[in-house]
């Protein structure tokens, strides 16, 4: 008699057990996921779909801004493609037994060099987006480059957990434009 009693409590048992088993791990992965969504929107949303949302602006000046995008695009990729292939250089270089300082100079130049240009066709262009702006999406425009150099500024080499730059030597100072 407990045998009959004690078998379909064993299997209700397993079967519940099984049940919280799956649904943990379910959970887990969906979570898993949401966080991977939010970090890649995160990403993508301080691009120029962001910029052209927060300008609001009207669908004949979104038509007019994403042709300015693509010859962005256009004109810095080959720019950023150069870029990629002299970090390689620098990293092959740097992983040899006796890099050659002379070389590693001379690339450090070249990415310079590379990085001027992208930087002067990124001012291009926002110049060129403020054309189509009216005087209120222009000053927009301003405050949302200044707070993503600022952005960069706050964040450029601070590594985790030394957000304010209090790493293990200290508070870190740094010019930041008189501020």
């Amino acid at each position: 008699m407990t045998n009959r009693v004690y078998k379909p409590l064993f299997f209700i048992t397993l079967l519940l057990f099984i049940i919280s088993v799956t649904a943990t791990i379910t959970i887990s992965l969906k979570q898993k996921y949401q966080t991977e969504d939010v970090v890649r929107q995160a990403t993508i949303g301080r691009g120029f779909a962001f910029v052209s949302q927060q300008l609001k602006l009207t669908p004949h000046q979104q038509e007019a801004f994403f042709e300015l995008v693509d010859k962005y695009r256009e004109t810095t990729d080959p720019y950023y493609q150069q870029l990629n292939s002299l970090h390689y250089e620098v990293a092959d270089e740097l992983n040899k037994p006796d890099p050659d300082t002379v070389l590693l100079n001379r690339l450090s130049d070249q990415i310079s060099l590379v990085q001027a240009q992208i930087k002067k066709e990124t001012n291009r262009h926002i110049i060129n987006v403020k054309k189509i702006c009216t005087s209120d999406q222009s000053a927009m425009l301003g405050q949302l480059y200044r707070s993503i150099v600022d952005e960069s500024v706050s964040c450029r080499g601070q590594g985790q957990g030394q957000r304010k730059g209090n790493g293990k030597g200290g508070p870190r100072h740094r010019y930041r434009g008189g501020n």
